[in-house]
């Protein structure tokens, strides 16, 4: 809460000679400045190094939940360093023939800081995420 917006009590509002119609408010300059510190601190400058998109589909029992499969991958990509800047975004979940599974396809798009990605680097992020998938849900890469 940064604050708090209202009606006059009557007796004030006589005290300051103020219309029936008066409201106030009040802010926490506490709140206010905390707040805005996180979102300062939260900004990263764009890499001047070209950003590298792949693909990542994972196979998984039907009955795995999408928010838990995408929870883990946002934890994993959230411990990455500070010199590695990853987005990712779900592209689609495909149930075939095969009732008793489904498959879960990511989009990562990945920038560094401190120069090109190469493949290797993308292999070993892939990699990362795939292995934290196949501890926590059981998830094969397709």
């Amino acid at each position: 809460m940064l604050g708090v917006v209202g009606e006059l009590k009557p007796e004030v509002r006589k005290h300051f000679k103020l219309p029936d119609y008066t409201a106030a408010f009040t802010l926490d300059i506490d709140a206010l400045e905390t707040a805005a510190n996180k979102s300062v601190s939260s900004y990263r400058p764009l890499s001047k190094y070209p950003s590298v998109t792949q693909d990542l589909s994972l196979k998984v029992d039907a009955d795995v939940h999408f928010g838990a499969l995408f929870e883990t991958v946002r934890e994993v990509l959230s411990a990455i360093s500070d010199e590695l800047s990853v987005q990712f975004a779900p592209l689609s979940i495909y149930r075939g023939d095969d009732a008793a599974h489904k498959s879960v396809t990511f989009r990562f798009t990945a920038a560094s800081s401190v120069g090109t990605l190469t493949d290797a680097d993308m292999s070993r992020l892939i990699g990362t995420v795939t292995k934290a998938a196949a501890k926590t849900h059981k998830a094969v890469q397709v």
